[in-house]
């Protein structure tokens, strides 16, 4: 489960001062920073969050709040790791660019010239696998972890099945995320050093920069002194999450550290180390398409501004975790949020009134959120609609028509799910309401997203429809 969510939460619009030096958080500062930690945790039963803060190109905040393990309770502590999910990406675009300033690659080679059994390979560019303009049809954009995503799996399998299957669009035509690229790009990477993308990563980028917990979980699998995964059915109470299986997350995520290792590579970005500074201004740079148009999204990054200033940034959700990591280019500074929970939306919230704390003056939050207005809505898919609201209730009931679902979705909604979703809203009655906030096609699904309103409680809903029209994948939970 290595997907991109819809961003559901304020940015801020004032412009920061630049630091002049690497000040530590002041104590009025920090305080605000735990007050804004307790009320995330508070908001949702998010177990633990780790934080941590660069200002004037050095890290000068670290701090963990909640438990890492629910049974038996263990409190959070700085030196645990986390599974980072998509931020991943950006490492394995630094392992390209690395192997590309050592001359044993270019960006622009075709893929054919480095993975076999793809489609379009001649013309596919190892750039377009990285900036998600190669038109390669994406696995693991659900928000469930099918069952096969438990067992290993060849990454050069993930390539073939989903890399050498008929192409969404022309290569550069339009920007669509897709783990498979980051897949492709993963193999040229090992193909092209020689060695594997973990010991790779780990001899250029982590050791130089001193990341001394971060690794793959595949070949450093998360210990007793690690924060433990948690997933939740809407209300339910959370449960320890699924292990995905080896490979899986190759390339396209499955790395983990603790917010400070983060932060260094933030810091590296911030004073172009480890890449040159053609890497660094190649990786931070939006892509274009072919008519000319201009996508938000570098290599493994997002790339825009809050307000006047530019930021890099990337967010990050597998099974049981998420992440938020935020590059501020002219200021020195960067903010890492991590999560022992794949619901809550709890790193996003927490780094978003942490650009407001580091702000040097007082700043007027502007809400961007898709839920603010009808034209980030767009036109209602009744159909779509429709189909929400009977999932909605079948749940409820916890009798459900299993053949408008996918297997793998059929599969997802049994035993222990179909019972939290049952004991969630079998208790709530009708919704007053049932409001599409926004509908795009993403990772090859007509995805749509709900606002779901009790009155006294309100949730979030996603659906997402495959191409033969049966429901991929259906899920609520709190915003």
């Amino acid at each position: 489960m290595i997907r991109i969510l819809w961003p559901l939460a304020a940015a801020l619009t004032a412009v920061w001062a630049v630091a002049a030096s690497a000040q530590p958080l002041s104590p009025a500062e920090v305080a605000q920073v735990d007050a804004v930690a307790a009320k995330a945790l508070a908001d949702s039963p998010t177990p633990s969050l780790s934080i941590a803060v660069v200002r004037g190109g050095r890290l000068v905040f670290a701090k963990a709040y909640g438990l890492k393990r629910l049974d038996p309770p263990t409190p959070a502590d700085v030196d645990a790791r986390y599974n980072i999910g998509s931020v991943s990406k950006q490492f394995t675009a630094a392992a390209l660019l690395r192997l590309a300033d050592q001359g044993r690659l270019s960006l622009d080679d075709k893929a054919a010239a480095h993975v076999a059994g793809l489609s379009g390979a001649d013309r596919i560019t190892l750039r377009q696998a990285l900036n998600h303009t190669a038109g390669y049809n994406s696995y693991f954009m659900l928000d469930f972890m099918p069952a096969e995503a438990g067992r290993p799996v060849d990454p050069a399998e993930i390539a073939r099945r989903w890399g050498g299957a008929r192409l969404d669009f022309a290569p550069g035509a339009r920007w669509d995320y897709s783990n498979t690229g980051y897949v492709v790009a993963g193999l040229a990477a090992e193909q092209a050093s020689g060695r594997s993308l973990s010991a790779l990563l780990g001899d250029e980028i982590f050791t130089p920069l001193g990341m001394t917990g971060a690794g793959a979980v595949n070949d450093r699998p998360l210990g007793g002194g690690d924060a433990v995964a948690y997933t939740r059915i809407a209300t339910a109470p959370p449960r320890v999450a699924p292990t995905v299986g080896q490979g899986w997350e190759f390339a396209a995520g499955g790395l983990a550290m603790t917010a400070s290792d983060l932060a260094r590579w933030d810091m590296a970005m911030l004073e172009a180390r480890v890449l040159s500074p053609a890497a660094w201004t190649q990786l931070t740079t939006p892509a274009r398409l072919n008519d000319g148009a201009l996508t938000d999204y570098g290599l493994g990054v997002y790339v825009d501004t809050a307000g006047e200033r530019r930021r890099v940034r990337h967010d990050g959700v597998t099974s049981g975790f998420a992440a938020e990591n935020r590059v501020y280019l002219d200021e020195g500074a960067a903010i890492v949020v991590l999560a022992n929970a794949d619901f809550g939306g709890a790193p996003q919230q927490v780094a978003d009134a942490i650009e407001g704390i580091l702000a040097s003056a007082s700043v007027e939050a502007a809400e961007t959120s898709p839920v603010q207005g009808p034209a980030a809505a767009g036109p209602v898919d009744r159909k779509a609609l429709a189909i929400a609201k009977r999932l909605r209730a079948q749940l409820a009931t916890g009798r459900l028509d299993r053949s408008r679902l996918t297997p793998e979705l059929s599969a997802h909604l049994s035993g222990a799910v179909l019972a939290d979703y049952g004991r969630s809203l079998g208790g709530l009655g009708e919704p007053t309401g049932f409001v599409q906030l926004r509908r795009d096609d993403i990772g090859g699904l007509r995805a749509s997203l709900y606002e779901v309103d009790w009155g006294h409680t309100k949730l979030i809903c996603v659906l997402r429809l495959a191409p033969d029209g049966k429901v991929a994948s259906f899920a609520l939970f709190e915003p």
